[in-house]
């Protein structure tokens, strides 16, 4: 995977990671995903606790 942005919103109880990466990306904390064909995908993730940042989403990081 490689990404082609990232953007993180803060929010009073939440945080919004946001990952444009040329592939799918699956994580049980996705909310949502647009799909802009040949130019990649971009997903919506809701983390609400520490704990969100497991070894999965460490993944995407690091392949981001």
């Amino acid at each position: 995977m490689r990404a082609r942005s990232i953007g993180v919103a803060l929010h009073p109880d939440w945080l919004e990671l946001t990952l444009w990466l040329k592939s799918e990306a699956a994580h049980p904390l996705l909310r949502r995903t647009e799909d802009f064909g040949p130019l990649g995908r971009v997903h919506h993730f809701t983390i609400r606790r520490p704990s969100g940042v497991d070894r999965s989403m460490r993944g995407l990081l690091r392949r981001a």
